[in-house]
């Protein structure tokens, strides 16, 4: 089954890929940072903006804006780069990645944040480090990021803006360890699915007053998926867009935690 890629013009997307066989392609600190180049060498011919990064043994989890829909083309540029150099280093053959990346919208704070926390806590949750600010191939601080390609700004302002703790008190807030992911185990609330529902309308359709009888069967099945992805329940889809429980429920959010 082909995956299917959802956009929205200007949006923010989580990007994710593992190794195949989810062997290790990042085994080496100089790998990690070979690899973070190539992240760099796009950025400066797209002009896209990094919100937030981490690039583990086997797998990398980017939150990326898009200024137009070049994900693609900008993905696979880095992951090309990156699989020569990977097979020439290792005298390896064969596929270095596991098919091709994944990439979710993102829309919203709320899920912006808890995929950021997720993001930059992998480390941690995994047992590598005792503390965000030990693991450096993730963009925690900004001391980190040697290559220049977090939008901190953006980051810190958005913070500001939504919530009474700055972004590391977020991040370093230990209620979740042990946790997989906040962002897999919480439901938001009515409200917050109300207010991210209409956000997610009108980044998909350009109106929140668009009529959702219009949709096609493909656009609905990926509004209903974004929906998802972005921790709307099937009971809150149902309530928001009137459509019966069984269509809801049929359409499986490709997500992928890694």
């Amino acid at each position: 089954m082909s995956y299917i890629r959802f956009l929205i013009d200007n949006g923010i997307y989580h990007i994710y890929n593992r190794g195949n066989s989810k062997m290790y392609i990042f085994p080496t600190d100089a790998d990690k940072r070979f690899f973070l180049r190539q992240i760099k060498k796009a950025q400066k011919e797209f002009g896209f903006e990094i919100f937030a990064y981490c690039i583990m043994d086997n797998h990398y989890h980017l939150i990326l804006k898009d200024n137009g829909r070049q994900l693609s083309a900008i993905i696979g540029i880095i992951q090309e780069n990156y699989a020569k150099y990977y097979n020439s280093k290792y005298e390896h053959t064969g596929h270095v990645f596991e098919g091709i990346f994944k990439s979710n919208p993102i829309v919203g704070f709320i899920s912006f944040s808890r995929l950021l926390r997720y993001i930059e806590r992998n480390p941690l949750v995994a047992g590598m480090v005792l503390s965000l600010a030990e693991y450096r191939f993730s963009s925690y601080s900004k001391a980190n990021d040697v290559y220049g390609l977090v939008n901190y700004e953006y980051v810190m302002n958005e913070f500001k803006e939504h919530m009474d703790m700055s972004y590391e008190e977020y991040l370093d807030c230990s209620k979740e360890d042990g946790m997989l992911c906040e962002f897999e185990v919480n439901r938001i609330g009515d409200e917050i699915a109300a207010t991210l529902f209409c956000e997610i309308k009108t980044a998909m359709f350009d109106s929140a007053a668009y009529n959702l009888e219009e949709l096609s069967v493909s656009q609905q099945r990926e509004f209903i998926e974004v929906l998802k992805y972005n921790g709307l329940s099937i009971r809150q889809i149902n309530v928001l867009t009137g459509w019966r429980k069984y269509i809801i429920i049929k359409i499986k959010c490709s997500k992928e935690y890694l």
